[in-house]
């Protein structure tokens, strides 16, 4: 797991002063506040999303300019693996 100090490294928003007996270097309290690390999680698995989508679609554009490009060659008498 993670300490709250760690977390608010990452996420500031989702730490606060709390009373729960976890001591910061300066002697505050700190918590985290488990309600607001949903939406967070929530937010950065839909970007991870977006950014495997668009992956997906370069791959896809990549693979196909590939084919193009062997079938270019080949018909240009070159050999292709």
């Amino acid at each position: 797991g993670m300490s709250a100090q760690e977390m608010h490294v990452l996420w500031p928003d989702i730490v606060e002063e709390g009373d729960d007996g976890a001591r910061w270097q300066d002697g505050r309290l700190w918590n985290i506040n488990w309600n607001r690390t949903i939406p967070t999680l929530l937010k950065g698995w839909q970007e991870h999303e977006m950014h495997f989508s668009t992956v997906d679609e370069r791959i896809a554009t990549l693979e196909e300019a590939n084919k193009i490009l062997k079938s270019q060659v080949e018909a240009l008498g070159g050999k292709v693996d």
